[in-house]
């Protein structure tokens, strides 16, 4: 697997648009600034991880799938769209 480094500025590394938060990874040789996602701010990182999970349960799992993960098979489609798909069926 090749890994990308981030180049975040403002999210201190903890939001998902963090390609090394949102794939459940420690920064490592980032271009970030003041970064919160490393083994130093554990704690922090834990509050942050905790809190998208809250929003979405499905926010840290690879973006494309293709193997059974519970009720929901993934057949190569993005999960974005299989959980909204998802979602919608629960929320009528």
């Amino acid at each position: 697997m090749i890994r990308k480094s981030c180049n975040c500025r403002n999210s201190r590394c903890l939001k998902l648009y963090c390609e090394c938060f949102s794939s459940g990874l420690y920064c490592e040789r980032c271009n970030c600034t003041n970064c919160s996602n490393s083994v130093e701010s554990a704690d922090e990182r834990q509050e942050a991880v905790e809190a998208v999970l809250d929003r979405n349960l499905i926010a840290f799992r690879p973006k494309i799938a293709s193997n059974n993960i519970g009720r929901i098979f993934f057949d190569g489609r993005h999960n974005k769209a299989v959980a909204s798909l998802d979602f919608s069926l629960h929320s009528v």
